[in-house]
């Protein structure tokens, strides 16, 4: 067991490490701080079942690490130890959850008394939540494989439900009734809390019960097999399921400080429609619209959300961008990439495995153009090294998130890309990444061949089939691009444009803009400064 100090004064926290009987306690680590700010990260990294507190401290009072404590759900068992016989003091440790109130100077007999009441109680909770556990474990396996398969197994329902109407109250005819499936909310952060995945879901399903159980009118079952999921049936008073379940989301909040999801079914008719309404609300909730964080209670849309975005939008410059090599392509092209994902109105989990899936294959397809047989162990490669999935428990769109996400995937591909390439093939990179330093130059295949020490016919035909377009060709796209971007400045002339990009004739810089883009340059820049 572990136990903490909070004093101000050293000499009090000495005193009472020196005054208790630790290890005929069973306390083996014996923690300090000096005030509640210095207590609450120790707290929750060490998680003590003892803390031990003064009232007065600065920075944090020991009635608000009291309230911080008690809010946060951390089990421990408090005792305060103050100098100040204040009746407010003392209705303030009662009401957080004080196990006791004592006063200084600290007496020996009364400080190792209360510590001893304190673990033995400790003890007694973790017992009792034991045998309970073990009491009921054999019991609530056994009842939630019966209901799991009246959903994955229909053939097998009227054999179940004789023994579910004696044990769970199952309605002893059949008729209407809703099913919801519960997805916790942020996950990891209550596993962490609560130690562990059973005893969080263990928490969920008993308070999911206390409502549900209520007149007898439902039951919540751990869906078997699936870890994670939490079904709730309802067969009394249906129209009432989500207000029920709002009632609920309020307990888990003043319990947890959470709220969870909730999918859920239209009627139908119990126990033949079980698998058809599960699905309906699994399908709710992958198409719940994670761009609104205040909804809680997902049904099925209304209308189709599927998205018409697809990463094959943009694939082809995500695909350049990965052969190119460069950090600063494969920056614009995932910022592209997000800037089309935040022009959604909605954005479902569905929609992000969709995308993440499409990835997945792009990069399949681009290793196996460009690899050939090497393909498939580059891939086992990178896939070792893939960032966690961003929406393994997404409950809002977290950008930031997906961002670094996508630009990880993407580089880590160009970088392999590159590392399994010859160095014929690095050359032909690094000529595309010098015509794009040097575009504003006189280049030719002939300079290029000279420079890169490789023949003007091998450029030719390697530029051409890396990036689809010739040598020419390219770095002519570059330099309209910039010109683009001079021409939004007023103040330069097109004859200072055209010299800027590399065009020492600004009547044949006029001639080639039009041809690409339909319009003079001086209309672009009138059209385009009116716009701004």
């Amino acid at each position: 067991m572990k136990a903490l100090i909070v004093d101000d004064e050293a000499h009090v926290r000495n005193a009472i490490k020196l005054l208790v009987h630790w290890e005929e306690l069973g306390i083996e680590q014996i923690m300090e701080a000096e005030n509640g700010a210095e207590a609450v990260p120790l707290i929750e990294k060490e998680r003590p079942q003892i803390v031990i507190l003064d009232m007065l401290m600065p920075y944090k009072s020991g009635v608000e690490l009291m309230k911080w404590i008690s809010d946060s759900g951390i089990p421990t068992k408090m005792i305060v130890i103050s100098g100040h016989d204040d009746f407010e003091f003392v209705r303030s440790a009662v009401k957080y959850g004080g196990l006791d109130y004592l006063l200084k100077p600290i007496d020996p007999e009364s400080v190792n008394e209360v510590l001893e009441k304190a673990v033995l109680e400790w003890r007694k909770e973790v017992q009792d939540l034991k045998n309970n556990s073990q009491a009921h474990q054999y019991k609530s396996v056994l009842t939630e494989k019966l209901l799991t398969s009246m959903i994955t197994e229909p053939g097998s329902q009227q054999a179940s439900l004789h023994r579910l109407r004696e044990e769970c109250g199952l309605p002893a005819e059949a008729g209407p009734f809703r099913l919801a499936l519960l997805q916790a909310a942020d996950e990891p952060s209550l596993i962490k809390r609560f130690g562990n995945s059973d005893l969080l879901y263990f928490s969920l399903h008993n308070i999911c019960n206390e409502y549900l159980q209520m007149g007898h009118r439902g039951i919540a079952f751990r869906y078997w097999g699936a870890a994670g999921k939490i079904v709730l049936l309802l067969w009394r008073n249906t129209d009432s399921f989500p207000e029920i379940l709002l009632n609920m989301n309020e307990g888990f909040h003043s319990t947890l400080r959470q709220r969870m999801h909730f999918g859920i079914s239209s009627e139908g008719s119990f126990p033949s429609d079980m698998p058809g309404l599960y699905e309906e609300a699994a399908e709710a909730l992958c198409k719940r619209n994670l761009l609104d964080p205040s909804v809680f209670i997902h049904k099925m849309p209304a209308d189709d959300t599927d998205s018409a975005l697809s990463l094959a939008d943009v694939e082809e410059r995500w695909r350049l961008a990965a052969l190119s090599g460069s950090t600063t392509e494969i920056g614009k092209a995932v910022d592209g990439w997000m800037a089309c994902i935040k022009k959604q109105k909605v954005i479902t989990p569905e929609m992000l495995k969709q995308w993440r899936r499409e990835a997945f294959e792009f990069r399949s397809k681009l290793l196996q153009e460009t690899l050939h047989s090497k393909a498939a162990e580059c891939l086992t490669a990178i896939e070792k090294e893939d960032l966690p999935y961003p929406g393994e428990h997404t409950d809002t769109m977290h950008y930031q998130q997906w961002h670094h996400y996508w630009h990880d995937f993407l580089q880590r591909l160009s970088d392999a890309l590159l590392s399994h390439q010859s160095q014929k093939q690095h050359i032909i990179f690094e000529i595309a990444k010098y015509v794009e330093q040097h575009y504003h130059e006189d280049i030719s295949l002939q300079d290029m061949s000279e420079r890169f020490f490789v023949s003007r016919e091998y450029i030719s035909r390697k530029f051409k089939q890396q990036f689809d377009i010739n040598l020419s060709e390219y770095l002519g796209q570059i330099r309209l691009k910039n010109a683009k971007k001079l021409l939004l400045n007023p103040h330069l002339t097109i004859a200072e444009i055209a010299q800027m990009v590399g065009y020492q004739d600004e009547k044949y810089f006029s001639k080639v803009f039009k041809k690409h883009e339909t319009i003079t340059p001086n209309q672009y820049r009138k059209k385009h400064i009116e716009e701004s």
